[in-house]
């Protein structure tokens, strides 16, 4: 897969992730269906993965994203960082501005389906590197 193809991807699952984030959070769908941040982490998880992969395209490209263990280390600890520094900035969110949605469950929830939508594009790419 080239890398304009994957640029494309990126730019097209990031907006609609911010159209999605933007409707939910102008109709409350965050508060209203409870469950609603979790196939939201799910594409988080897999639009951090693209991202992932354009940053470290020619390394992945050379030594493969799928066949080398180092390859796959640099991609789910990409993901898992920015998912942790997420659940951190709701954490302060909590702090700071009173929101009530930042407990240890959810953060653990939220970091797993992070680390499935980035599994599920790691799935993806498996031929294509």
């Amino acid at each position: 897969m080239n890398k304009r193809k994957i640029s494309v991807y990126t730019a097209t699952v990031g907006i609609f992730i911010l159209v999605i984030n933007i409707l939910a959070m102008k109709g409350s769908l965050y508060f209203v269906f409870w469950w609603f941040d979790m196939p939201m982490h799910f594409l988080g998880g897999f639009w951090i993965g693209l991202i992932t992969v354009l940053i470290f395209y020619k390394k992945f490209s050379k030594l493969g994203l799928t066949d080398n263990k180092k390859s796959i280390l640099v991609y789910f600890a990409s993901v898992f960082l920015i998912g942790l520094l997420w659940e951190f900035y709701e954490y302060f969110l909590e702090i700071f501005i009173k929101f009530d949605f930042a407990n240890i469950v959810d953060s653990i929830s939220d970091m797993l389906f992070d680390i499935a939508g980035s599994v599920l594009l790691l799935i993806g790419l498996k031929n294509k590197f």
